[in-house]
């Protein structure tokens, strides 16, 4: 566990934060606008972002799927 932790860290000192944030913003924005999601994505994932922070991007935009009335 601290290993990983310790290659999270690590993996977050050494990316671009500017070309970071800027890639999410890119998927942010897609989603919102229903544009193809691929290429921003793609570039998050170059820009070193992990896929919880692209997930948590999408989240924030789309919500999150409940199925309503099986239960």
């Amino acid at each position: 566990e601290k290993k990983q932790i310790d290659k999270l860290a690590q993996l977050r000192r050494s990316r671009n934060a500017t070309e970071f944030k800027t890639s999410l913003r890119h998927v942010k924005d897609s989603a919102a606008d229903g544009t193809n999601l691929m290429g921003p994505i793609i570039a998050a994932v170059r820009a070193k972002a992990t896929l919880q922070e692209i997930c948590d991007t999408l989240r924030s935009v789309l919500g999150e799927y409940r199925e309503v009335g099986t239960f």
